[in-house]
């Protein structure tokens, strides 16, 4: 149903159900996450979830109730906002410095700030010995090496910005 180079995760986290092995339960409890690049996966897979659970429930004499908490949307730039902010890097430090980064299915509340106004989310300071793990990893380390050359990016951005 969705486009196979369109980027989507469905994460079961947690599955209840029971109290021992050898009763079986009465209802079962499936919790998890949608992870999308745009908000119409979102609902396709949604509508998917929907279908297959009350199939499966059907063909067994059971019934079924999904809900959805709908969480962070999809965290989108804005190309000319994106634009800009790379050639500000790339002046700014180097072209050496600036990297692209894949689309990635983390969430990220930004995603908001971008529902509002156009803009670019960035990493600051990645690549260091220190920031070797990735945010919310339990062993991420903040690189405080960089703070100088992260205010000189942000300075350069606001003296610039049109």
């Amino acid at each position: 149903m969705l486009n196979p180079m369109e980027a989507s995760v469905i994460s079961v986290g947690k599955i209840e159900s029971g109290t021992t092995y050898n009763i079986i339960p009465d209802s079962a409890k499936i919790i998890g996450t949608i992870r999308t690049l745009s908000p119409g996966a979102v609902s396709i897979i949604q509508h998917q979830i929907v279908q297959l659970t009350d199939g499966i429930c059907s063909g067994f004499g059971a019934k079924s109730t999904v809900e959805f908490i709908v969480g962070t949307p999809p965290l989108v730039n804005d190309p000319r906002e994106t634009e800009f902010v790379e050639s500000i890097i790339r002046t700014t430090f180097g072209d050496e410095v600036f990297e692209l980064a894949d689309p990635i299915m983390g969430s990220e509340d930004f995603s908001y700030y971008l529902q509002e106004k156009p803009g670019a989310f960035i990493y600051v300071g990645m690549r260091g010995e220190k920031s070797k793990y990735p945010h919310h990893h339990p062993k991420f380390d903040i690189d405080e090496d960089v703070f100088p050359e992260a205010i000189q990016l942000f300075i350069e951005l606001i003296k610039h910005y049109k």
